[in-house]
């Protein structure tokens, strides 16, 4: 697991700047925006033969720092917006942003400095020793991660580290996708994330830096709001003015979610999870921006027989936990029964058949809630997702039980799959047969014989029709018919029409053994005739 690759840390209280292990040289990057420290003495040492890509006679660390933060810096900066860093006032030699690269403990830090003017700089430092173990693409990373901190924190200083580590890693594995370590390290923080559900929304530390895989958190609120990277920049804007994440977040999700609060937005989120990676529904997070290169699930109680009852993982504040029941195709009616230890916001959600069927209920601490869903076997699966919207850690006890009888729905859900048999047809020209269409739907209705409701089509109304399952060869040749239920097709039925003029002896071994009689006397009577016409 290649989380590592994640851990370019930041500390927002501020640090003295750093010495260097030997004489310190400094490297003005070409675009004007950085001066790199380093030296070629001592353990923090950069070794002049490292200049190969690009062999411009500078250590690549160097090149690899400029280009890392240029990416970062058009993406977000030139193209979305965000303030470009502030100048530090002179210290560390100049005006510009300031990057120290040196042996330390992590990969990188980002520090914040107040200036003599009263204002919030930064500075970074970077340890060179990834460049050598894990190459380019992953040094330019981390050092777009460190970097993006520096963008955060022209806009908000007085956040957890939760929220300052999910963005700069959203950013950082957004824009970095060409390694295939990086990609690696990004699925591995989909496992952390999904495989920890309950953990509370601004968790940081174990498990394995949770505080990384909140990328995802991330990811959600630009997809969830549209898809505009912009409203990170939104975001952070947000909880600058307010000086709280919880109440930025507050008027973010009210402005760009159309949700109450931070609170919804968590158990949406909570939903949008279950659709993550393994049980991708094609409705929720997209495919282009950091996908889920692994089956990832998060984790669930699967109920397959009624009655059941169990109790959740412990939540810490906005986790959440998931139960998901399988149909038993016999009853009408799910019922489930909840008793939360602190506030809890629950959501039964129908999935496998076409768009999520959400029911919300908010219930109290330590009192019976009801949740019904009424001709519940018309989904493949019903979910209930809990999340905890109480200050500190709960727990929610449940049980689930059906009544009533199974009723086929009405309208049908869409279809997975359409199969019409048999696969080929011989028919002689103006007969007729039926050929059968059967569906399946990813839910008690599979198998479901279609033939009559299905829309049909002919590739050749020359050669065959169809209508209702009823093929009727028209003409000579062949010609493929399929069945459609809404936008799902079949596999085809190849009919096979051979014309019946002439004495054809194939049709008329069809036919019988007169046939046969008389297709051999009409055939030595014609040559009779002609033998006789030419005497």
């Amino acid at each position: 697991m290649f989380v590592p690759l994640a851990l370019a840390s930041c500390l927002v209280a501020p640090a003295p700047r750093p010495t260097l292990s030997g004489p310190e040289l400094t490297y003005g990057s070409p675009d004007g925006r950085l001066l790199i420290h380093y030296t070629l003495q001592g353990g923090d040492a950069l070794s002049v033969t490292d200049d190969t890509d690009p062999a411009n006679g500078v250590p690549d660390q160097l090149d690899w720092v400029v280009e890392g933060i240029a990416r970062v810096h058009q993406a977000f900066v030139v193209e979305d917006g965000w303030p470009a860093p502030i100048s530090d006032e002179g210290a560390g030699g100049d005006d510009r942003l300031d990057v120290y690269i040196r042996n330390i403990d992590i990969n990188g830090y980002a520090h914040t400095e107040t200036t003599p003017l009263g204002n919030t700089a930064a500075w970074v430092e970077l340890d060179p020793a990834n460049a050598r173990l894990l190459g380019k693409v992953v040094f330019e990373s981390i050092a777009g991660h460190e970097y993006h901190h520096v963008l955060q924190f022209r806009l908000y200083t007085g956040g957890g580290a939760w929220i300052y580590e999910a963005s700069a890693t959203y950013a950082q594995y957004l824009l970095f996708t060409e390694d295939l370590l990086v990609r690696l390290a990004r699925d591995a923080l989909w496992v952390i994330r999904l495989g920890n559900a309950n953990a509370a929304l601004s968790a940081a530390g174990d498990p394995y830096e949770f505080e990384y895989a909140g990328m995802v958190w991330a990811k959600y609120l630009i997809e969830r709001g549209g898809g505009d990277r912009k409203l990170l920049l939104y975001l952070w804007r947000a909880m600058g003015f307010y000086g709280d994440w919880v109440a930025g977040h507050d008027s973010f999700v009210k402005a760009n979610l159309g949700m109450a609060d931070v609170d919804a937005a968590a158990a949406d989120f909570a939903v949008w999870n279950w659709f993550a990676c393994g049980n991708d529904d094609g409705r929720h997070y997209s495919k282009d921006k950091l996908p889920c290169g692994v089956a990832t699930n998060v984790p669930f109680a699967d109920v397959g027989t009624l009655p059941e009852t169990g109790t959740s993982p412990t939540l810490g504040a906005l986790g959440s936990a998931y139960v998901a029941v399988r149909p038993d195709c016999a009853s009408g009616a799910l019922g489930v029964t909840v008793r939360p230890t602190r506030p809890t916001r629950f959501e039964l959600v129908g999935v496998g058949a076409g768009a999520p069927a959400t029911t919300v209920v908010d219930a109290p601490a330590d009192a019976d809630t009801v949740i019904p869903l009424d001709g519940w076997n018309r989904f493949a699966k019903v979910v209930l997702v809990g999340t905890n919207l109480g200050a500190g850690g709960g727990t929610f006890a449940w049980s689930a039980s059906a009544s009533g009888v199974y009723a086929t729905p009405d309208p049908l859900p869409p279809a997975k799959q359409v199969m019409v048999a048999p696969a080929t047809l011989a028919l002689d020209e103006g007969a007729s047969a039926t050929v059968a269409a059967t569906a399946d739907f990813g839910t008690c209705e599979d198998g479901r014989d279609v033939t009559q409701v299905a829309t049909w089509q002919s590739s050749d109304e020359r050669g065959a029709k169809v209508l209702a399952g009823r093929v009727t060869a028209v003409g000579p040749g062949t010609t493929d018919v399929r069945a459609f239920l809404g936008q799902t097709g079949s596999n085809a039925v190849r009919v096979v029409v051979t014309s019946n003029e002439g004495c054809d002896l194939h049709h008329a071994a069809n036919g019988g053994g007169w046939v046969v009689i008389l297709c051999i006397w009409l055939s030595i009577w014609m040559l009779a005739r002609l033998v006789f016409r030419r005497n």
